[in-house]
């Protein structure tokens, strides 16, 4: 259902809003609740944060998220305990102020809790919808993403007091209402499975797909730095298939089709990725069928498929977290207990000899890992942006890779050809949550692959099997 990303209003059936889910408004929208316009021709996605939050609630996802919010508040939960028992077991003349600030965070707990509940807790109304599964909402518009995100109890400021679109636009560029991105930083825009292969599906569980929106960042002098990646999660529509079968593919190739209605709806003004690559390629066919020549088939993606960004950078916080807390946690969890302990008996005893080592090996552990991870996520980086092109005709399929530099400069090409009697076959296959074309041998191994940015056709399985038909014995 469309609602309005300002204030969360559900537009129904008013003229002018899409009958399907990610359609394009046929007409200026106007809030009733708040006066916000949506301009005509613009594509609203509504979805949430998270992948729990679009698909249905239920009792033990409720409870699951409760649970996750808790978890890092567990030492807190731990000393409120120790606190309240401190107090309880104290007479009055006896009372520590140290056990009181202990007890007062359980009231931090508790709001944790209280929080995670409400905003998992469906709201009473027609469709039931739970904040968290209405979060965050996209409004694409010709030359700009405008990305709102609401909170429990949090109410979007009105713009009914904004009465031309220049002021509507200071207004949105200061943060009033959202927040804008330019389609001149947008890089790519690529649909994505957010679920892990082997997942166990219930019945009723929606193929949620996780649209990310790539743009680039900017020093004061223009030059592209680095990226930064913007994620929502919308029920996609695709067919769930038999019980039991991976839905990789049909959830990427539904939600390509929300990201190719989010490439239309900005326009043409973003650089590499926003518009799918078929214009070399159609006049590649189109001079190859002037000259009599079969038409070859050009495939434009990335090199490598991963998770994509924030992803790896986060499994690389928990992976090198593990040696962080080993070489510096025994000590300060000593020191902190010592502290506690006699604060309030007298002065803290000097430390044993043995926490100097520890201490020293814990800053030289630091700054190692520190750089070691620094250069695996610039690695992983470049990874991500890696691009590769295929070129299939009757004589084989040439390869060119392509690596780039992190702020997306070419830093070098490679070019291999593979004949076409080497290719036996062209499958489609899940990686990282992406699909992949990999072109194999007679023996099984893969001697090419290419990860799809853009579906062309909107068929993984069609286009492989169009480009299988280039190697078939004639």
């Amino acid at each position: 259902m469309h609602r309005c990303p300002q204030c969360d209003y559900a537009y129904g059936p008013l003229p002018g809003v899409p009958a399907e889910p990610f359609g394009r408004f046929t007409a200026a929208v106007r809030c009733p609740e708040c006066a916000f316009e949506v301009p005509e021709g613009a594509v609203l996605l509504v979805g949430s944060s998270t992948e729990a939050g679009a698909q249905p609630l239920t009792a033990r996802r409720r409870w699951l998220q409760v649970l996750v919010a808790l978890a890092p508040m567990w030492f807190v939960l731990q000393m409120g305990v120790e606190g309240t028992f401190g107090l309880i077991s104290k007479r009055a003349g006896g009372l520590s102020g140290l056990d009181a600030l202990k007890a007062l965070g359980l009231v931090l707990v508790g709001f944790v809790i209280w929080t995670a509940w409400r905003r998992w807790t469906p709201a009473g109304e027609a469709d039931a919808r739970a904040p968290a599964s209405v979060d965050m909402r996209w409004l694409c518009v010709p030359g700009a993403i405008e990305v709102f995100t609401t909170a429990p109890g949090v109410v979007m400021p009105a713009r009914s007091k904004v009465r031309n679109d220049e002021t509507q636009r200071t207004a949105l560029r200061s943060g009033v209402a959202g927040t804008v991105h330019a389609a001149e930083d947008l890089r790519s825009i690529t649909a994505h499975t957010p679920a892990g292969r082997g997942r166990r599906w219930r019945a009723n569980d929606r193929s949620v797909a996780a649209i990310h929106a790539n743009f680039w960042f900017r020093d004061r002098h223009g030059k592209r730095t680095t990226l930064y990646t913007l994620v929502i999660h919308v029920d996609s529509g695709a067919e769930p298939g038999a019980p039991g079968t991976d839905r990789a593919a049909a959830i990427i190739e539904a939600g390509d089709r929300i990201a190719g209605a989010i490439r239309r709806a900005v326009g043409p003004q973003g650089a590499e990725g926003v518009n799918d690559a078929t214009d070399a390629a159609s006049a590649t066919r189109a001079a190859a069928l002037d000259a009599g020549a079969e038409p070859p088939l050009v495939i434009e993606g990335g090199l490598h498929a991963q998770r994509p960004w924030p992803g790896p950078a986060a499994a690389l916080a928990v992976a090198f977290s593990i040696p962080l807390l080993v070489a510096f946690g025994g000590p300060a969890a000593w020191a902190l207990r010592q502290a506690l302990t006699l604060l309030a008996t007298g002065p803290i005893p000097p430390l044993p000899g043995w926490m100097d080592w520890w201490a020293a090996i814990g800053v030289v552990a630091i700054v190692v890992i520190v750089l070691l991870w620094r250069w695996v996520a610039r690695h992983l980086r470049r990874r991500e942006l890696a691009r590769c092109r295929w070129e299939i005709g009757a004589c084989g399929l040439r390869v060119i890779e392509q690596p780039m530099t992190l702020a997306g400069d070419p830093a070098g090409e490679r070019t291999r050809d593979v004949a076409a009697d080497r290719i036996a076959s062209v499958e489609v296959r899940a990686k990282g949550g992406r699909l992949q074309l990999v072109a194999s041998g007679r023996d099984g191994r893969a001697l090419a692959r290419i990860t799809l940015d853009a579906i062309p056709g909107g068929s993984a399985e069609a286009l492989a099997q169009r480009a299988g038909r280039f190697f078939l014995p004639r």
